[in-house]
C-alpha cells in the first residue's frame, strides 16, 4: 500500500490523522509513536496520589510500561510490551472495524480482482443487476429535460431530446470500486500470531497476550459491502424545423388553402406540436450527439464472489516481556561520606521501571550509618540517601532487596560503605567573642582558657550536628616568645589578638570530639591596656598622687601651676606602679612609690606610670603627670631678620631687602602669663640693644637702640625693633643684652648667640639688611606722534623710557634677565629692554632707548618696571604699522565641472581671497549681474561678507539659480596699493528637473476601446538626449505584428519636445501590455522620467510573464534550479472565476491543476484594469519530464483566452508562445560498444565506439585517453547519433580511456573508464602483454635447451664408454 493509499483509508478517523501522516512523511517507525502516545495517556489517566504514611514521593502505575489498549492500523508492524511481573500484565492491542474494511479495500481494489467486479447486461449477478435497475431508473428520470425553443416569429424552432441511457464499455468509461463494509474471520486460531487475536462482533479485532510471539494475522474474507462507480453514456437528438411562408415564393398565388395544427404523440409520450399555414414549406433536420456520464450502485452484505474468500494478512506483530533477563546491579560504593555531613543520593542504573526496594542494615552497623529506601519505583536510576552518624575506617555494607510490581522478588544490591571520614572542624578562623582585659602575661593563663572553651563551644554548634562540649581545652598560656609582642601591642594601645602561635592551648578528652577532624585553635584578643590623662580627674585618675616642696609642701592629684624646685614622690592607690620610662615587659617591677620623677632642665616636668591593682591584677597607664621647676640663667632661642611688606633676599647672601624691616628675638625665659607656653621661671626684666644704619644717599652712622625701640611681639613673649626707611644696615653689628626677673643677666648676644634645643636658632645669613619703602616709576616718550590713517608711518621713531627708583643697582643685579618693555614686528619677537639696558642719571634716575627703522606692524607693550620687591610701574606703549606691500587677490569657485561647457545643476559658489596685511573690506568691490537666457527667471548671486584669518581676508558669492551669470571683483588696501582685477567667463545654473506631461492614457488600466496617448516635455534648457517611447512587454510577442505605437514622429525644439501616438488598428496582434517611458534630461544633467503601463484588450485578456518565469523559457533544468511559475492576467471586464483553469501536461499526459492546491490566484481590481496574478507551486513539476503550462479564461464579455497571443479567444487555437520547460533531474549514461578494460587490439589504430543516453536530451561530451581529451561531442553531434567514434592511436604501452557526458540540464554522468588498453601492431609487444603466451614460450625453450642437453651428455658418454 502506497503513503497515499494509507492516507486516503486513515482520512475517515479523525483520530489516526496524526500516525497516518508520519507514515506518509516520514521515516520514523510508527508503532513505537503510537505506543509512547498509549502510554502517555496511560500514565497520565492512572495516576495516584500516595497513601498516608508511606515513604514515595512520586505515585507510579507499572502498567504504564505495558502496551495496553493500543490502536493498530493492522498494515505497519506492531511490537507489544507485556509482563509476567505484573499483575494483569497482558498488552492488548485493536483494529478497528473500520481499518479492517480498509486492509479489504487495499487487497480487493487490486486489478488482480477486476475480473470479479464485471457487468453483463441482463445478467444476473448482483452487480450486473444493480446497473440494469439504476440504468432503467436514470431512463425513466435521471436524464436531462426534453425542452423546445421557438423563434419570435415562429418560423423557427428547436427541440432537444435524450435518450438510450446504456451501460458505457469504453477504456475512458473502467468501473471503479471502493468497499465500504465487510466481515472477516481468522484463518486459523492456533498458528503465531492468530492465537492471540479474536475478530469481535462489531467486527474489529483484540490482541491480548502474556506470552512472546512473532508473525501476522491471516484474515479469510467471508461477506463485503462495496460501492461501485460505472459509466454510461445517452443520446443527444437535436431537431430543427423552419418554415417559410407560401407568399415568398412565386406561385403563392396557386397555393390557395387554410391553416393547420397537428400533435403528433412521441415514444415518451410527450406531445409534439405543429402548426402552420396550408402551403408553407418546412425544412427539418436532425443531429445526434452521445453524452456520457458516471453514477454509483451499491453491493450489501455480498457472501460469494467479488474477492470473498480472499486470505489478507497485517503487518508482523510481535510480544516480549518487559522485565526480560532483568538483573539488578550487584554492588555499588557509597564513597566520600563525611561525619553527619549531607551527601548526595547514590544512583543505582535499573534499566526497568516499577522495582522497588527495601534497605537492610546489620544492627551492629546501625550507630555508624542510616540509609532510606529508593523513592521512586517510576525511575530508571533509583537513588538510595545515606546518613553518617559516626566516623570510622575501612569498609561495612548493607543490602537491597528489589522487587516486581507484583511482589515477586528481583534480586539484591550490595551497598559498599567504604568509611565515613572525620567531619573537618578548622577552628583557625575562629575568634573568640569575649576579649581579656590587659594583665601581665603570667596572670592572664584562666582568662584565656574560659575564652578559648567558649569560642570552640560555638563552633561546634555552628556545624549543624547538634553536638555540644564545653570542656575542648584543659589549660592555656601565651607563649614565652611572644612576650616581647604581647607588651609592644600594650604600650602602643593596641589589641593582641593570641592565635596558635602566640597562644598555647591543651585540648581536653572528650569522645564526641573523635568525629571531629580538628585543625587550628581559636584566637583569643586580649583587649589594649586603657590609658587614663592624669588630667582626667576622675576617681580612678585621682588614685595617682605626686607631692613635693615649693614655698610650702603640696601634694597633687592633678596637674597644677604652684611652683617646686624639687623632685616629686608619686604613688598608686590600692595598687603598685611603675615609671614607664623603663617600658613595659615581663622584667617590669611594680613598686609601692618612686620619687624619680625629674626629667631634667627646667619648666614643666612630666611623666607617665604604669599601675596594677591588687585585686584582678589589671594593669593601666596614666600618663600626663606633671608639675613646675626652674633654676637657668635666661639666653636667646631665636633671632631673626623680619621683613614686612615685600620681600627679597639675594641668593649671595648680599642682601635681604623689605618695604620695612624688623628684628625679632625671643629669650630662652619664655612667658609665664601664657597657659600654652614652657614657663620660664620670673620672665624678662630689661634689654639693651645697638647697630650701623647707613641712607640710600651712601650717608651712614652709628647709633644705640633706644630701650622704647623694642615692643612685644603680638604672641607676648617676643621683642622686636624697626629700621628706618630707605637704610640699610650690617647684620653683623646688631646686638642686645638680657636680664630676667629673677636679677640673671646675659652677656652681649647677637644673631648668632640666638640657641635652640643645642642648634643656632636665625634667619639672618646675609651681610645687610635694607629697608627700600620707596617704590619705583616709570615714563616713555617718543621724538614723533605724526601718523597717517591712524597709525601708519613712513619714517623712523625713537622710543625713550624713565625710571626713578631707589637702590636700582640691587634690580640691575639680581633682575638683570627682566624684562621692562617688550617690542614685537608682525606678531613676532623683535626687541627687549632689561635692567641693563638703563643708565644712571643721577638722583636714582636711569634712561634707555629704542629705534624703529624696518617696515612692519609693531607693538610696544608691557611698558614697567619691577624693583628686587616686586613692586613695579608701569607706562603707555603703542601700536603702529610701516606699509608698502600692494594686495593679492584670488578667486576659487566650489566646482569646475561643467556640463555642456558651461552649465550647472546645482548652485556655485566662488571664494574670494586677498592677501593683505593692512585690508579694508570697504575698498574692494565685487559684482555679480544676472539675466535669464532662453528661460523667464533669473535669481540674483549671494554676495557674502568678508571673513579674515590673519592676513588672508575671504567672501563668498553663491549663484543659486536659475540664471546666467558673470562674476568681477577689484580694490586696494589701507595704503591704496591696488590689486589685479578678476572678472569670470559666462555660465548658467539651471537646478530644475525637465517637466513630463503624459495624456490620455492612465497607468495600470485596461482599455478595450480608443488608446491614443500623448507625450510632452519642457525645459529651458531642454538636451538632445531626451527620449521617448513605447515598449510593448506583455508575453509573448508575436512575431508577425510590430508595435503599432513605434515610429511616431517627435517634434522637437530647444526647450521642448513632444509626440501624439495614433490608436492602434483593432487586430487580435495589437492586444498587449504598453509602457510609454519618457527619460528627458537638459544641458545642465538634471534628469526626470516617467512611465506609464497600459492593457489593449479588445480580444480578451493579455498575459505578462515574471522574469524568473521567463528564464526557465524552453530550458532544461535540474528540479533545484525552477521556481514559480508566474504569470500576471490583464482584463479590463474581469474574469468568470468558474471559467478559469490552468492546465499543466508533462510529456504527454495533460491534468487540470486544482485552485488553491496546485496554484493560487491573486486578483486585484483596484486599478483600471483586472489584473490576476497566478502562481504555479514547483512541487507540481518536481518529476523528470517536457512541461507545458497553459491558463485558460473567460472573461465578463465572454471572451475566452490562453496564455498564447496569436488566435487567443478561438477554441481549441494553438498555442503561439506557451510556457515549456524540462525538469531533468537524471544524469546521463555513457558505454563503450567495442572497448573493454585490458582489451588488446592488433593494429595501429582502433576505432572505438561510445553509445550515450539521456532520458531528455544530451548537452555534451568528452573522451580522454590518459587524461587527455582526444574527443568532443557537442548537442547537435550527438542528437544526430547517440553513438559516436573516436579513434584510438597505437602505443607501446597500455592506455586509459575515460568518458564522461552531460545532459542539457547539467546533470553529469559517472565517469566511464576502460583501463589497460593495448593497441599496437608489434608483435613482440603483443607478447610481451599476453602472459599466457610469454609464459608457455618461455617454458618450451627451456624444455627444448633440456632435451638437447641431455641429448649431448648421453652422447658424450657414451664416446666415454667406447
Amino acid at each position: 500500500m502506497s503513503v497515499f493509499d494509507k492516507l486516503k483509508a486513515y482520512s475517515r478517523k479523525p483520530a489516526a490523522v496524526i500516525l497516518a501522516t508520519v507514515m506518509a512523511t516520514s521515516t520514523i517507525p510508527t508503532t513505537p509513536i503510537a505506543q509512547a502516545v498509549t502510554a502517555a495517556y496511560a500514565e497520565e489517566s492512572q495516576q495516584s496520589q500516595p497513601a498516608k504514611g508511606e515513604t514515595n514521593t512520586t505515585a507510579f502505575d507499572a502498567k504504564t510500561v505495558l502496551s495496553k489498549n493500543i490502536k493498530w492500523d493492522g498494515v505497519q508492524n506492531l511490537e507489544l510490551t507485556f509482563s509476567t511481573h505484573i499483575n494483569d500484565g497482558k498488552a492488548t492491542a485493536k483494529i478497528s472495524a473500520d481499518q479492517v474494511t480498509a486492509l479489504v479495500n487495499t487487497e480487493l481494489t487490486k486489478s488482480s480482482y477486476d475480473d470479479q467486479f464485471q457487468y453483463t447486461r441482463d445478467g444476473q449477478d448482483a452487480l450486473s443487476k444493480a446497473i440494469d435497475a439504476k440504468l432503467a431508473e436514470i431512463n425513466k428520470s435521471g436524464l436531462p429535460e426534453n425542452k423546445t425553443e421557438t423563434s419570435k416569429d415562429g418560423k423557427e424552432k428547436t427541440e432537444t431530446k435524450y435518450s438510450n441511457a446504456v451501460f458505457d464499455d469504453g477504456n475512458d468509461a473502467k468501473m471503479t470500486r471502493e468497499i465500504t463494509g465487510c466481515k472477516v474471520e481468522l484463518a486459523n486460531n492456533t498458528d503465531g500470531a492468530n492465537s492471540v487475536a479474536k475478530v469481535n462482533d462489531d467486527g474489529s479485532i483484540s490482541v491480548e497476550t502474556d506470552n512472546e510471539i512473532t508473525g501476522v494475522i491471516s484474515l479469510k474474507v467471508t461477506q463485503i459491502s462495496a460501492k461501485v462507480n460505472f459509466g454510461y453514456k445517452y443520446d443527444k437528438a437535436v431537431t430543427k424545423t423552419v418554415t417559410s411562408s407560401s407568399s415568398d415564393s412565386s406561385d403563392s398565388k396557386d397555393n390557395a388553402g387554410g391553416n393547420f395544427d397537428i400533435s403528433i404523440g412521441t415514444e415518451d409520450g410527450n406531445q409534439s406540436n405543429v402548426s402552420g399555414a396550408i402551403g408553407d414549406k418546412t425544412d427539418q433536420s436532425t443531429t445526434h450527439e452521445t453524452v456520457t456520464d458516471r453514477d454509483d450502485v451499491s453491493l450489501k452484505d455480498v457472501a460469494s464472489g467479488y474477492g470473498v474468500g480472499a486470505t489478507i494478512s497485517t503487518g508482523q506483530l510481535s510480544a516480549k516481556e518487559y522485565y526480560d533477563q532483568f538483573a539488578p546491579v550487584a554492588n555499588i560504593d557509597a564513597t566520600d561520606l563525611i561525619y553527619k555531613t549531607s551527601h548526595d543520593p547514590y544512583e543505582i542504573s535499573l534499566g526497568k521501571q516499577g522495582l522497588t526496594g527495601t534497605v537492610q542494615i546489620a544492627d551492629a552497623d546501625a550507630k555508624y550509618f542510616s540509609a532510606e529506601p529508593p523513592t521512586s519505583s517510576a525511575d530508571l536510576t533509583q537513588k538510595i540517601q545515606i546518613t553518617p552518624k559516626k566516623a570510622f575506617d575501612g569498609e561495612k555494607t548493607f543490602t537491597i532487596s528489589w522487587k516486581y510490581p507484583n511482589g515477586n522478588g528481583a534480586g539484591t544490591t550490595t551497598v559498599h560503605v567504604k568509611g565515613i571520614a572525620k567531619k573537618p572542624l578548622d577552628l583557625s578562623g575562629v575568634t573568640a567573642k569575649d576579649q581579656v582585659d590587659f594583665r601581665m602575661a603570667t596572670d592572664q593563663d584562666e582568662y584565656l582558657k574560659d575564652a578559648a572553651n567558649k569560642a570552640a563551644k560555638k563552633a561546634i554548634e555552628d556545624t549543624k550536628t547538634g553536638d555540644e562540649v564545653s570542656d575542648f581545652y584543659k589549660s592555656a598560656s601565651i607563649k614565652s616568645d611572644d612576650y616581647s609582642d604581647y607588651y609592644t601591642n600594650a604600650t602602643a594601645q593596641k589589641n593582641n589578638t593570641l592565635d596558635e602561635k602566640k597562644l598555647t592551648l591543651e585540648q581536653g578528652n572528650n569522645d564526641v570530639l573523635d568525629n571531629y577532624a580538628i585543625t587550628g585553635q581559636p584566637t583569643v584578643v586580649v583587649k589594649a591596656m586603657e590609658s587614663k590623662a592624669w588630667s582626667d580627674g576622675t576617681d580612678l585618675t585621682k588614685r595617682l598622687s605626686l607631692a613635693g616642696t615649693g614655698l610650702k609642701a603640696e601634694t597633687f592629684t592633678s596637674p597644677s601651676k604652684t611652683w617646686i624646685n624639687t623632685n616629686a614622690t608619686a604613688t598608686w592607690q590600692g595598687g603598685k606602679l611603675a615609671d614607664t620610662r623603663g617600658g613595659l615587659s615581663a622584667d617590669t617591677k611594680f613598686v609601692e612609690s618612686t620619687d624619680d620623677t625629674n626629667r631634667g632642665g627646667q619648666g614643666k616636668m612630666e611623666n607617665s606610670f604604669y599601675v596594677q591593682d591588687n585585686d584582678g591584677k589589671i594593669v593601666r597607664e596614666i600618663t600626663g603627670t606633671s608639675y613646675l621647676f626652674d633654676n637657668v640663667i635666661p639666653g636667646l632661642s631665636s633671632f631673626k631678620a623680619v621683613p614686612v611688606g615685600k620681600s627679597f633676599k639675594a641668593a649671595d647672601k648680599k642682601v635681604w631687602a623689605a618695604e620695612n624691616m624688623k628684628v625679632q628675638f625671643y629669650t630662652t625665659e619664655g612667658d609665664n602669663s601664657k597657659d600654652d607656653t614652657n614657663p620660664c621661671a620670673s620672665g624678662i626684666n630689661k634689654i639693651e640693644g645697638s647697630y650701623t644704619e647707613q641712607s640710600s644717599k651712601g650717608k651712614s652712622e652709628d647709633q644705640p637702640i633706644p630701650s622704647t625701640a623694642f615692643e612685644k611681639t603680638k604672641d607676648s613673649y617676643g621683642y622686636e625693633f624697626q629700621l628706618s626707611a630707605d637704610s640699610k644696615v650690617s647684620a653683623k653689628d646688631i646686638k642686645v643684652k638680657l636680664t630676667d626677673n629673677a636679677g640673671n643677666k646675659s652677656n652681649e648676644l647677637g644673631y648668632n648667640d640666638a640657641i635652640l634645643d643645642g642648634k643656632k636658632n636665625t634667619n639672618i645669613d646675609v651681610e645687610e639688611l635694607a629697608a627700600t619703602t620707596t617704590a619705583p616709576t616709570i615714563s616713555t616718550s617718543w621724538n614723533t606722534t605724526a601718523a597717517s590713517n591712524g597709525k601708519y608711518y613712513n619714517v623712523n621713531r625713537t622710543l625713550t623710557v624713565t625710571i626713578h627708583a631707589p637702590f636700582f643697582e640691587y634690580t640691575q643685579a639680581y633682575l638683570g634677565d627682566r624684562v621692562f618693555a617688550t617690542v614685537t614686528k608682525d606678531g613676532g619677537s623683535y626687541r627687549t629692554l632689561t635692567p641693563g639696558d638703563f643708565k644712571t642719571q643721577g638722583n636714582d634716575t636711569w634712561v634707555a632707548t629704542i629705534d624703529f627703522t624696518e617696515d612692519g606692524d609693531y607693538e610696544v607693550s608691557n611698558v614697567n618696571v619691577q624693583d628686587i620687591l616686586g613692586r613695579g610701574s608701569t607706562a603707555a606703549g603703542d601700536t603702529f604699522t610701516i606699509d608698502k606691500t600692494a594686495p593679492k587677490l584670488n578667486v576659487s569657485w566650489n566646482t569646475e565641472a561643467a556640463q555642456n561647457g558651461k552649465y550647472y545643476n546645482a548652485a556655485r559658489t566662488a571664494t574670494i581671497t586677498v592677501e593683505e596685511h593692512n585690508f579694508d573690506p570697504n575698498l574692494f568691490k565685487i559684482e555679480a549681474p544676472v539675466s535669464a537666457g532662453n528661460g523667464d527667471e533669473a535669481t540674483p548671486a549671494q554676495i557674502g561678507g568678508w571673513s579674515s584669518n590673519g592676513d588672508t581676508h575671504t567672501a563668498t558669492v553663491t549663484f543659486p539659480g536659475q540664471g546666467v551669470y558673470t562674476l568681477s571683483v577689484s580694490g586696494e588696501d589701507l595704503a591704496s596699493n591696488k590689486s589685479e582685477s578678476y572678472t569670470s567667463p559666462e555660465f548658467v545654473i539651471d537646478t530644475i528637473k525637465p517637466k513630463i506631461d503624459i495624456q490620455n492614457v492612465v497607468n495600470r488600466t485596461a482599455y478595450a476601446g480608443e488608446v491614443a496617448p500623448t507625450a510632452a516635455v519642457h525645459d529651458t534648457n531642454l538636451a538632445d538626449g531626451t527620449s521617448i517611447e513605447v515598449s510593448k512587454i506583455s508575453y509573448p510577442l508575436s512575431k508577425d505584428d510590430p508595435n503599432p505605437y513605434a515610429g511616431a514622429a517627435i517634434n522637437t525644439s530647444a526647450t521642448d519636445k513632444s509626440v501624439s501616438y495614433l490608436n492602434p488598428a483593432k487586430t487580435k496582434g495589437n492586444d498587449g501590455v504598453y509602457t510609454l517611458t519618457v527619460q528627458a534630461i537638459d544641458l545642465a544633467g538634471n534628469t526626470e522620467s516617467e512611465a506609464v503601463t497600459w492593457s489593449v484588450n479588445r480580444f480578451g485578456s493579455t498575459y505578462v510573464i515574471s522574469d524568473n518565469t521567463g528564464k526557465m523559457l524552453d530550458q532544461y533544468l535540474k528540479s533545484s534550479k525552477t521556481t514559480d511559475v508566474k504569470v500576471t492576467e490583464i482584463n479590463p471586464s474581469g474574469l468568470d472565476d468558474n471559467k478559469t483553469s490552468v492546465e499543466l501536461t508533462r510529456d504527454t499526459k495533460n491534468t487540470t491543476l486544482k485552485s488553491g492546491d496546485n496554484y493560487t490566484t491573486d486578483a486585484n481590481t483596484a486599478s483600471g484594469w483586472s489584473e490576476y496574478n497566478y502562481t504555479v507551486s514547483k512541487s507540481n513539476y518536481d518529476k523528470d519530464g517536457a512541461y507545458r503550462v497553459l491558463f485558460h479564461s473567460e472573461d465578463a464579455a465572454g471572451n475566452s483566452s490562453e496564455n498564447t497571443m496569436e488566435g487567443k479567444n478561438a477554441k481549441k487555437s494553438g498555442a503561439a508562445a506557451e510556457i515549456n520547460f524540462a525538469v531533468d533531474d537524471t544524469a546521463p549514461i555513457a558505454s563503450f560498444v567495442d572497448l573493454a578494460s585490458n582489451g588488446k587490439y592488433e593494429e595501429s589504430s582502433h576505432k572505438a565506439k561510445v553509445s550515450f543516453e539521456d532520458n531528455l536530451k544530451l548537452s555534451k561530451a568528452q573522451i580522454k585517453v590518459n587524461g587527455k581529451t582526444v574527443a568532443t561531442f557537442t548537442a547537435d553531434q550527438l542528437e544526430k547519433s547517440p553513438i559516436r567514434e573516436f579513434t584510438l592511436d597505437g602505443s607501446s604501452s597500455k592506455q586509459d580511456v575515460s568518458v564522461v557526458a552531460w545532459d542539457a540540464a547539467g546533470n553529469k554522468s559517472k565517469e566511464l573508464k576502460a583501463t589497460g588498453v593495448l593497441v599496437t601492431n608489434d608483435s613482440f609487444v603483443l607478447w610481451m602483454n599476453n602472459l599466457p603466451l610469454m609464459v608457455g614460450t618461455i617454458v618450451a625453450i627451456v624444455v627444448v635447451a633440456g632435451g638437447i642437453y641431455m641429448v649431448v651428455a648421453k652422447k658424450r658418454k657414451e664416446n666415454e664408454e667406447k
